[in-house]
């Protein structure tokens, strides 16, 4: 979304064969994208496979499976090395809205919120 829109984004993952794969897939179908869909423009792609370099000063989207344990590995870990003023929502369809920030050992769970992905 924010590509289509001349924004940068930060693409993180610590598989480099997965991580260029995304980049070659989005540098294919991006132009075609914004002509067919959405009037915008091309944003700038940085892939990273060093997380804390990923995150500096960025909005943060993480892209992860329904699998429960790997959602709070995930959401323990970002807490750990992001700002304490720094919201972190996750969606969480399957799983109760409750209990998950505490259950990863969250500092801050009061910046721990639930996001719905709306069409």
């Amino acid at each position: 979304m924010w590509l289509t829109r001349g924004e940068t984004v930060h693409l993180f993952d610590t598989n480099a064969v997965t991580l260029e794969a995304a980049r070659v897939y989005i540098d294919a179908e991006l132009d075609g994208v914004i002509e067919r869909l959405v009037p915008g423009a091309n944003g700038t792609l940085i892939t990273f496979q060093d997380r804390a370099k990923a995150i500096k000063d960025a909005w943060i989207v993480a892209a992860i499976p329904k699998i429960l344990a790997a959602k709070i590995q995930l959401l323990g870990e970002l807490d750990k090395v992001l700002p304490g003023d720094c919201i972190i929502a996750t969606v969480r369809d399957r799983y109760p809205g409750n209990g998950m920030p505490e259950s990863c050992g969250c500092l801050q769970p009061e910046s721990r919120v639930n996001a719905v992905h709306t069409n």
